[in-house]
């Protein structure tokens, strides 16, 4: 009995030993993988952006190494433990995100290396809008958004039970790329659409209504005139301005609605088949009964 004693505490401190350095390993990785995080970020800002490639690089084998180690078999089997449990899984799934934020730092900070940060790569000149910055920067972008996209999965809520400067860190960083998704996805829809807007790959023609904001209705005005814009290769051209009452007029019976809501409200109105009307589901109808002063109807 003394001797199964004795090899059992052994073997459970030998165990404490290497999960101790274990843990230690985890966040010595963190540490270094987020002052990688930092000084690409510092460098992204000033400009340095061979610089930022480097720092990513780093932090991205940094946190790529701790959340390998959280992912280890003798980890994974203390993490279904109560207490610790919960902050090493925690931890691992901060090092995941982390590790991804540092992909996505390292591929956009490179690929503006290659394309340049200069605004004017993407300024129109000679009359045409350059194309080819904005399609070499989709991929990238796609993918930066891709990694984030995961990285914000990773973070969505931090584990129950976790101590507090765990839950901190996983807030600080969710908070940190939730932040950044908007203007990223904005970004990314901006470079793969403009080009095919632009007549990337040929001529493409576009009905331009011309709002007037003297009437109020809609979100801009009404439309009073049209014209024909035609984009090609990034240049752009747009015809004679002309009245919208010398396009056809057609009945609520000509064109469907697109769908029985849009009939219900806007179908007295002509909206689907008269242009000066043809904007009104950019407003809310505050109260369909509601007549204003003059007869006309109450819209917001």
């Amino acid at each position: 009995m003394l001797v199964g004693v004795g090899t059992a505490a052994l073997v459970l401190t030998a165990v404490g030993v290497v999960t101790a350095v274990q843990l230690v390993g985890v966040l010595a990785d963190l540490r270094d993988g987020r002052a990688g995080l930092e000084r690409g970020r510092s460098a992204v800002l000033t400009g340095q952006l061979e610089t930022a490639v480097t720092a990513f690089a780093a932090a991205e084998v940094d946190l790529a190494s701790a959340h390998h180690r959280a992912s280890g078999p003798l980890l994974r089997a203390v993490s279904a433990l109560p207490v610790v449990g919960p902050s090493l899984r925690g931890a691992r799934q901060i090092a995941g995100a982390a590790e991804h934020v540092a992909g996505a730092g390292w591929g956009l900070s490179a690929a503006l290396v290659t394309i340049g940060t200069d605004i004017g790569v993407i300024a129109p000149r000679g009359g045409a809008i350059p194309l080819e910055p904005l399609a070499d920067l989709a991929v990238p972008l796609a993918a930066v958004r891709g990694d984030l996209d995961r990285a914000a999965e990773l973070l969505s809520e931090p584990p129950a039970g976790a101590v507090r400067p765990v839950v901190e860190a996983f807030v600080d960083l969710g908070s940190q790329v939730r932040s950044i998704l908007p203007t990223l996805s904005a970004a990314t829809g901006f470079t793969e659409a403009l080009p095919a807007f632009l007549g990337a790959e040929g001529p493409r023609r576009y009905l331009l209504g011309a709002a007037n904001p003297a009437e109020a209705r809609g979100a801009v005005g009404f439309v009073g005139a049209y014209a024909i814009m035609t984009t090609d290769g990034g240049r752009v051209s747009i015809g004679e301005f002309a009245p919208v009452q010398g396009l056809p007029r057609f009945g609520a019976d000509d064109i469907p609605p697109p769908n029985p809501d849009y009939g219900r409200r806007y179908g007295e109105f002509d909206a689907q088949g008269w242009f000066m009307n043809i904007n009104l589901t950019g407003c809310r109808r505050i109260d369909p009964g509601l007549e204003a002063v003059g007869g006309g109807r109450l819209w917001a």
